[in-house]
């Protein structure tokens, strides 16, 4: 196993580096004009250092050819996602356009809908069907109909601009729309029936469309055998990655036991496929002469399962990364996983640099760096005689090893954690191995009487005795411990912790021991400051949740909520908030008046104070409105000395636009949390 810290043996790392920096630079700002005329200097800075790599001058001038190469990497990685961006926009809502969206894949049937990845155009309304405006992807939703449940990749769907919103979220709520931009997705849209229809068809030949009419037509030959409910959603998911059948509760179940990414076709089914195939193949041909004829028969296994799949991104990724290792097993060269790993992200991110921020992408090279750079020493850690418990450990160890690298990402994208992901993985694992190949098989098989019955009913089985095993782990107490705070820089400190970690394994020195401790006492001082640092914050917010008046005032030990939503609902939107400020359980409360520090806010949401008599005005900083109180703004000034008025989510449309008038004619400071999003206030 090669180490780190000789990457002049990896020119593929070292070339990733700078990529990657470039790519998260340009996602959060930009070059403008001048990255392209910087992309040019280095480009040719770099052609000519390597001209004279080749004189008597490479010796002085040696640095130039890496500085020159450093950079212009980067300011490519910058240029490329910054292009990616300019294709990510959205129409501006009562412009009166009608737009075009060709459907590029094949539909996905959901419970109520069907879900379309289309490419979006802008079309002029006085010149109909005019595109003036460059593509972007776009995901429709449409009701299921007669109309719907017929479309097929390449038809052209209408539809008018006044159907666009742009959703306000609660601080720490989940951002899909952000989700879907760092997939190069510009957004998604819901049409009711009647506000779309289908003006055409262009009939043009898209890969990913064969792939997906290969894949439903396996899929109608499975449900021919009459899987059960449950074993055919997971069949689906594990073999043909569609996940339109997976339920709620068999995702959770799979996900609390730490076996989730069973569920997803990924890196661990695409290597089965190769590992098992390559050993069969070396069975019959072990002459050397053949070792072409075997890499050409398993670059074509991989990439026809990665068809079948609906060539998914976490499928290519891995069908790139074994293809990598299949030329050079050709080659007969032995080069390092690390360069190989590296060599396939780098063509990767050229292709699609929003790929670096796939949380998919993360998991699958992290899970396989972390394999090859603990397994070999966690399994060195104990040896027993018999095969049994030895091949156990192996597979333990393997898990083990995943965790290290795949842990801090996943918790600070999901916040939970699985606690008994090496009991779910003795399991799933062999099992998911056998699963693959019996459909394979039952694929393969032209409709043989009794054997196609059999190879079904044996592959049921294994579904059956793999979902009973997760709903029994899943049962056990503590399971999965939920609601973890794990921020950026957490996930920054533990990888520097691991990587140290590593280091002081590979090589161990006093410097890289006492790199490694210090990094240890930085994270655990920082931890300790940070808690401290929450402990002593005050907040209260009014939160925008659909048609729901909540209203929350938490901190130091306490957490009040006074909502007419269930807590649970409420909860389902702020709970990362609650978590990342380190908030108590919530209490429901009745209590209209709050005080924070120096600032009184007071929640008005009924009419029952203009049937009763006040002596004196309520002096009051924040008013908070909603149900549609019927006072005006007069009225109110009658019963209050206030400063700003905030409109909960539970008001009208109608109700809201007056009290703006209203505010802004009087010159009274207003705040609308549907139009703007939740009210905070930090202390």
């Amino acid at each position: 196993m090669e180490s780190f810290l000789f990457l002049h043996k990896m020119p593929f790392v070292r070339l990733l580096f700078p990529l990657l920096l470039g790519i998260v630079y340009g996602m959060y700002f930009s070059f403008g004009k001048v990255g392209l005329f910087l992309l040019d200097f280095f480009g040719v800075a770099l052609f000519f250092s390597f001209i004279l790599s080749f004189t008597k001058l490479k010796y002085r001038l040696g640095w130039m050819f890496g500085f020159s190469l450093t950079c212009f990497l980067f300011l490519l990685g910058a240029i490329l996602i910054d292009k990616e961006k300019t294709a990510l926009w959205m129409p501006e809502n009562g412009s009166g356009d009608i737009f075009l969206s060709e459907i590029v894949s094949a539909p996905e049937e959901r419970k109520s809908s069907m879900k379309c990845l289309v490419t979006l155009q802008k079309v002029d309304q006085k010149n109909a069907f005019s595109v003036n405006e460059t593509e972007a992807f776009l995901y429709l939703y449409l009701p299921k109909d007669s109309i719907s449940l017929n479309l097929q990749a390449g038809d052209v769907l209408a539809f008018p601009d006044n159907l666009f919103r742009d959703s306000k979220l609660n601080p720490g709520e989940f951002d899909y729309a952000e989700y879907l931009r760092k997939k190069g997705i510009s957004g998604s849209l819901y049409l009711p029936s009647g506000k779309w229809m289908k003006v055409g068809s262009d009939e043009h030949f898209s890969l990913n469309a064969c792939a997906m009419n290969v894949q439903r037509a396996l899929l109608d030959k499975l449900r021919k055998y009459d899987f059960p409910k449950d074993e055919f959603a997971v069949l689906s998911a594990m073999v043909l990655g569609n996940r339109e059948f997976m339920d709620k509760d068999i995702k959770n179940s799979y996900a609390n036991t730490g076996a989730s990414h069973i569920l997803a076709v990924s890196g661990l089914h695409v290597g089965v496929v190769f590992f098992v195939l390559s050993f069969v193949l070396s069975l019959f041909w072990k002459e050397r002469h053949a070792r072409w004829l075997r890499t050409v028969v398993l670059l074509l296994a991989l990439w026809s399962y990665a068809f079948i799949t609906g060539l998914p991104s976490s499928v290519v990724r891995a069908s790139v990364m074994l293809s990598f290792v299949c030329l050079g097993m050709a080659l007969n060269r032995k080069s390092s996983i690390y360069n190989t790993m590296a060599a396939s992200a780098f063509f990767m991110l050229l292709y699609h640099p929003f790929y670096l921020f796939d949380v998919s992408f993360q998991l699958s090279y992290m899970a396989v760096w972390s394999i090859v750079a603990f397994q070999p020493k966690i399994y060195a850690m104990f040896s027993f005689k018999r095969w049994l418990p030895q091949k156990l450990w192996s597979l333990l160890s393997v898990s083990l090893a995943a965790q290290i690298g795949t842990v801090p990402i996943s918790l600070y994208y999901f916040h939970q954690f699985a606690n008994y992901f090496w009991l779910s993985g003795f399991v799933v694992v062999p099992l998911s191995a056998v699963v693959i190949y019996l459909a394979i098989f039952l694929f393969a098989l032209p409709p043989i009487p009794y054997l196609c019955d059999f190879v079904a009913v044996v592959l049921n089985v294994v579904l059956w005795v793999m979902n009973q095993s997760i709903y029994w782990i899943e049962r056990f107490p503590l399971a999965t411990i939920y609601n973890i705070r794990f921020g950026m820089v957490d996930v920054a400190f533990v990888f520097l912790i691991v990587t140290l970690l590593y280091m002081s394994l590979s090589v161990t020195t006093v410097r890289n021991l006492r790199a490694l401790m210090l990094s240890v006492m930085l994270y655990f001082a920082f931890l300790f400051c940070e808690k401290w640092e929450r402990f002593d914050y005050e907040y209260f917010a009014v939160y925008n949740i659909k048609n729901a008046s909540v209203v929350n005032r938490f901190g130091k030990g306490e957490n009040f909520l006074l909502t007419d939503a269930p807590v649970a609902e409420v909860s389902s939107h702020v709970s990362n908030f609650w978590m990342d400020k380190a908030a108590s359980l919530p209490q429901t409360s009745k209590c209209e008046t709050f005080e924070i520090e120096s600032c009184r806010i007071f929640c008005l949401k009924s009419n029952d104070l203009k049937n009763k008599e006040v002596y004196g005005k309520l002096n009051v900083d924040v008013l908070v409105l909603g149900r549609d109180v019927d006072f005006t703004l007069d009225e109110l000034n009658n019963y209050f000395n206030f400063k700003q008025i905030v409109l909960d989510s539970s008001n009208s449309w109608k109700y809201r636009k007056r009290m703006k008038k209203a505010c802004l004619a009087a010159n009274v400071k207003f705040y609308d949390v549907v139009e703007s999003g939740a009210f905070l206030i930090e202390r």
